[in-house]
C-alpha cells in the first residue's frame, strides 16, 4: 500500500458568475500564452512564430469584442467566495451540424476550461463543468463540444469522467461533445 489516498476529495457545489474587466484581462493574457504554447506542441506553427501567430489568432479576444456577442467568460466560484477557474463558451461553429446537431444554435463550444492550478486533481473540474452543464441546459442548449489535443491526458481523463464522448479523430486532437439533460 502506497499510503497515498485513492478517494477524490469532496468538492462543494459551485456557483457560475461572470468575469470582471481585471479578470477577463488576466484570461487573456493566459489564453494567449496557451494558444501559442498548444500551436508548438501541435507542429502547427514554429517557436519563433508562435507568440505573433497567437496575437493574430486572439485578436478578437484580445480586443473584447467577443463578450455580448453570444461568447461567454465566466469564473466558477466556491462557496467562500474564492476563484475555482475560468471558463470561456462560445457559439457553436457550422460544421458541429455534420455530428449529428439538428440545431446548432442550440449547441455552444466549450473554447476553454482552466481550473486554479492550486485546484488540479481534486475534482474542481468536474464540479465546474457540472455547473456549466446545468447553466447551458437551463438556457435550453442540448449539445456542448470541445477540442482536446491528445497529449492533454487530465483533460482527456476529465472529460471522460464527464460523460464526452469523441466525435471526431484527428492527427494531434479530437472533438468532443456532450449532450445536455434539457
Amino acid at each position: 500500500m502506497s499510503g497515498r489516498s485513492t478517494r477524490r476529495d469532496v468538492v462543494p457545489e459551485l456557483s457560475l458568475s461572470p468575469l470582471t474587466d481585471d479578470e477577463y484581462a488576466a484570461f487573456v493574457t493566459l489564453q494567449v500564452e496557451e494558444t501559442a504554447r498548444e500551436a508548438v506542441r501541435a507542429g502547427d506553427w514554429t517557436a519563433g512564430e508562435a507568440t505573433g501567430l497567437a496575437l493574430q489568432d486572439t485578436a478578437d479576444l484580445r480586443a473584447d469584442t467577443l463578450r455580448g456577442s453570444g461568447h461567454t467568460f465566466c469564473r466558477g466560484v466556491g462557496a467562500a467566495g474564492e476563484r475555482i477557474g475560468w471558463l470561456w463558451v462560445a457559439p457553436a461553429p457550422d460544421f458541429v451540424a455534420g455530428y449529428g446537431v439538428g440545431d446548432v444554435a442550440r449547441a455552444r463550444w466549450l473554447a476553454q476550461v482552466f481550473v486554479e492550478e492550486s485546484r488540479r486533481g481534486r475534482g474542481y473540474g468536474s464540479a465546474l463543468l457540472a455547473a456549466l452543464h446545468r447553466q447551458l441546459a437551463d438556457e435550453g442548449v442540448t449539445d456542448i463540444f470541445l477540442r482536446v489535443y491528445d497529449w492533454n491526458t487530465p483533460a482527456r481523463r476529465l472529460y471522460a469522467g464527464c460523460d464526452y464522448e469523441v466525435v471526431g479523430q484527428f492527427a494531434t486532437d479530437a472533438h468532443l461533445r456532450r449532450r445536455l439533460d434539457a
